[in-house]
């Protein structure tokens, strides 16, 4: 985890950076039509560092990616991830639920979790590796998926642990909320 390195002229994000925008309002084209004012994009994240000029950003909220001018951007304390939430339904709509600023969880990457039906929950880490899990209400406990009580036997299975239960709100977490009840 780094900060951004900034030379007399320009500043570099490391990926995995957690960013806001600095100025206020910017405007700018995404593939789909516009991007959305400063003040509804809320936080995201470094994807790819400068090139050419530009930063690649992974924008949660409205969930697109774009290149930003590195100037554009404020980036948050190294240590600092975004676990995003989203609630799946049983024909697959995916909808943005809400998202959660971490410091202090040793999370070394940003990830996405979706919430979805029957209990489940997959843990997306941000370079696209993925972890599926049961949820069991009655024991407030996240498993990996069909089994009880095993322990993360790797790092990157601990961390995908980890932000599985910051999503649900496992006790000892701050985020109180069951996929049954989104």
């Amino acid at each position: 985890m780094t900060a951004p390195m900034q030379t007399a002229t320009h500043v570099h994000y490391a990926p995995d950076t957690v960013v806001t925008l600095r100025t206020d309002p910017v405007h700018g084209s995404v593939a789909d039509g516009d991007l959305p004012p400063s003040r509804a994009l809320g936080p995201g994240f470094v994807c790819e560092p400068e090139i050419f000029g530009k930063t690649h950003v992974h924008w949660i909220e409205p969930d697109v990616d774009t290149w930003m001018n590195a100037v554009d951007l404020q980036a948050f304390d190294g240590a600092a991830r975004l676990v995003s939430i989203y609630h799946c339904d049983y024909k697959g709509a995916r909808t943005f639920l809400r998202h959660k600023l971490t410091r202090s969880q040793g999370l070394q990457y940003n990830w996405t979790v979706d919430l979805l039906p029957s209990d489940l929950i997959r843990a997306i880490r941000s370079d696209g590796a993925t972890w599926t899990f049961n949820w069991y209400p009655s024991m407030e406990r996240v498993e990996y998926l069909r089994t009880v009580g095993q322990l993360p036997t790797e790092d990157a299975d601990a961390e995908a642990l980890t932000a599985a239960e910051l999503a649900v709100g496992v006790p000892g977490w701050s985020i109180r909320r069951r996929p049954s009840e989104v």
